[in-house]
This record gives C-alpha cells, structure tokens and sequence, in this order.
C-alpha cells in the first residue's frame, strides 16, 4: 500500500513533468513558427508568411497551454483538495465566506 505522502509526491512530480512539456511544447512551437517565417520571406509575399506564422504560434500556445491546464488540475484534484483549495479556486472556505441570503423588506 501507498502511503498519502508517497502517493503526493508522486502526483506532485507527475504534474510538474506535464508542467515542463507544456512550457517546451511552446517553446518549441514558436521557434518553428520562427524558423518557418523566416524561410517563408526570403520567397513569398509578407501577408501568407505572417498569416501562417501567427497561426503556428497561436497552436503551439493552446497545444501548450492543454498542458499546463492539465498538470494544474491534477495538482490541484489529488493534491490538496481541502477548503483551503476551494477558498482559493474562487468558492467559499468557511462558514463566515458565504453571503447570507436574506429577503429584504421592500420599502
């Protein structure tokens, strides 16, 4: 059996990997996206070269981006996934943190 500590660390490593491809997957697409571009004005007109170099830098952000998003949900759900989490992630943490509902009396 593992432990809930090994079980972290292991998810924790898992994540920050996914993390580090995400970041090389845009990195790596924008320097391709460059290099095209760059080979694409020596004999083409500006406009397709630009056109196609925005959209290959614009994949390899939300290819990267997919990563990342991943790595941070699977951070976030195996993790910690404690009030302390949830005050953070935007919901309510305590009892104090939710507004309370009342009907007001209509003047």
């Amino acid at each position: 059996m593992i432990s809930d500590q090994d079980f972290k660390d292991v998810v924790d490593t898992i994540s920050k990997v996914i993390d580090a491809v995400g970041v090389l997957v845009i990195v790596a697409g924008m320097a391709i996206a460059a290099v095209t571009f760059l080979a694409a004005q020596r004999g083409a007109t500006r406009e397709p070269s630009y056109r196609v170099f925005r959209q290959q830098v614009g994949r390899a952000i939300l290819l990267g981006l997919e990563f990342l998003v991943a790595a941070d949900i699977i951070r976030t759900v195996a993790i910690d996934p404690t009030l302390s989490w949830r005050r953070g992630a935007g919901g309510p943490g305590r009892r104090s943190d939710v507004p309370e509902l009342h009907a007001r009396p209509r003047a």
